[in-house]
């Protein structure tokens, strides 16, 4: 009884597995699109290969015959979808029936589907489907089409003019190319695929990378044609791997464009703006980067990025955000060119910078501008600084420094820094409050003395010289 008993659970579970894995999915991507017939107003589809349903068998790892591809099933479009609207014979498909939204593993749309309206694929088990790349007539794909489905492939047909807001979003897509007739990629569109790695172009236009399109993916390479191109706000936020982009003549980063994703490649010398936080919190992977033709640098674009970066060349910049390299791992900084006149609030907070190299039209370093920058020690091209704000540099390892033509020195400005010498200018006005606290001057040097100068009482406390003026 007990040896009849262990030989029926040996039965069942030999009979059990051999039923799971037969509906495991396939483990390699299909190669060639099997030789379906494409018919109008007619859809076909296919199943996974079970016990029960076996009318199409999908080269699985140990299956490699073509033997192995039978005939598809095919249904009038109607029978699948529950509302089918039709423009001068073409078809519109608005709603999938629920009862062919699980279970099938690929389906093919006819050719002549006009539009996909929105949310028809979602949530579906579909893993590929299957377009007539050269006849179909589809133009568009509408809003959240494919959103949270099993969709792995795709081939987008040439006429196809328009993407919706988030058609792809959370799917399992992992390659797409976008045809010719598109240059906008809508918002959401690719967000979230984690399994997305490559994205090629056929337009030959400007590119517009909507908000968020492809955060969170998996995308590793990106080659944009030879044209102008918009990177939207938080476009390649959070990849979860390092990225490698090539092409282009021009780039506009908008806020949060990168940031907090690797960035292993990018033509930098080809960007003319970069937004907000755009690099915030990412990995830049070179070490000399000459950002040649930009322009502007938002607030805190550069704030906390990471990489071993020695040298950063801005030789046309005209404006420069607040914060922009705070706590950033930048080595050295080199402006000369540039038409800016401020250093901004914040601008190196807490940063590894150890070398700063200023423009001649840099007349102010606002407040807090190298605050706490502990491995500061040189600052070159100062001569035409006039104005310098509160804490400026305070706390920072600047030991030596001279500015001729200075006019204010703000409250706490060289408080606790090592400074040991300082040479007073004639133009100088303004000495403000614990301007020197704690440093550890050995001299000080006053080209004149101007009755009118205003010295905070407190400006040299804690140095050899407290009390003194």
């Amino acid at each position: 009884m007990l040896k009849r008993t262990f030989y029926f659970i040996i039965i069942f579970i030999f009979i059990s597995s051999s039923l799971f894995a037969m509906k495991v999915s396939p483990t390699e991507t299909i190669s060639e699109i099997p030789p379906f017939e494409y018919r109008d107003s007619q859809v076909f589809l296919g199943y996974y290969s079970t016990i029960l349903k076996k009318i199409v068998k999908f080269p699985y790892k140990n299956m490699s015959s073509s033997s192995d591809i039978l005939e598809p099933v095919y249904k009038n479009i109607n029978e699948v979808f529950e509302e089918n609207n039709t423009i001068w014979g073409n078809h519109i498909l608005t709603d999938l029936k629920d009862s062919y939204s699980k279970g099938y593993y690929y389906i093919g749309l006819p050719n002549n589907v006009l539009r996909i309206a929105s949310l028809v694929f979602s949530d579906t088990d579909f893993e590929y489907v299957y377009i007539d790349n050269n006849n179909s007539k589809l133009r568009y794909i509408d809003d959240f089409a494919f959103e949270n489905s099993k969709i792995k492939k795709i081939d987008l047909p040439k006429k196809l003019i328009k993407i919706g807001i988030g058609a792809f979003r959370n799917s399992k897509i992992e390659k797409i190319i976008i045809p010719s007739e598109i240059n906008i990629l809508s918002d959401f569109l690719f967000e979230n695929c984690n399994t997305l790695i490559s994205v090629d172009f056929l337009c030959d236009s400007d590119i517009d990378i909507g908000i968020a399109c492809f955060r969170g993916t998996s995308i590793s390479s990106i080659e944009f044609p030879l044209r102008h191109i918009k990177i939207g706000e938080e476009s390649f936020r959070n990849l979860t791997g390092p990225i490698n982009v090539s092409g282009g003549t021009s780039f506009c980063l908008d806020d949060y464009s990168f940031a907090g994703s690797i960035v292993s490649k990018f033509p930098f010398d080809l960007i003319n703006s970069i937004g907000r936080y755009a690099f915030y919190s990412s990995f830049l992977s070179s070490s000399n980067i000459i950002f040649d033709n930009l322009t502007s640098i938002g607030d805190y674009s550069f704030a906390d990025t990471k990489g071993p970066l020695s040298v950063v060349s801005f030789p046309m910049l005209l404006s420069i955000g607040e914060g922009a390299f705070c706590y950033s791992s930048c080595g050295s900084i080199d402006f000369y060119g540039s038409s800016f006149t401020e250093i901004p609030l914040h601008a190196f907070r807490e940063s590894l910078i150890d070398t700063v190299y200023l423009s001649e039209n840099v007349s102010t370093i606002g407040n807090d501008a190298f605050g706490s920058c502990l491995k500061l020690k040189k600052i070159f091209g100062t001569d035409n600084v006039k104005f310098i704000g509160d804490f400026a540099f305070y706390s920072s390892g600047l030991k030596t420094i001279d500015f001729p033509s200075l006019i204010t020195i703000g409250a706490y400005c060289f408080a606790n820094t090592g400074l040991t010498r300082f040479i007073f200018p004639s133009s100088l006005a303004v000495i403000g409050k614990a301007s020197f606290k704690n440093c550890p001057l050995e001299q000080v040097v006053f080209d004149s003395i101007d009755l009118d100068l205003i010295i905070d009482s407190t400006a040299f406390a804690g140095t050899n010289y407290e009390g003194q003026f």
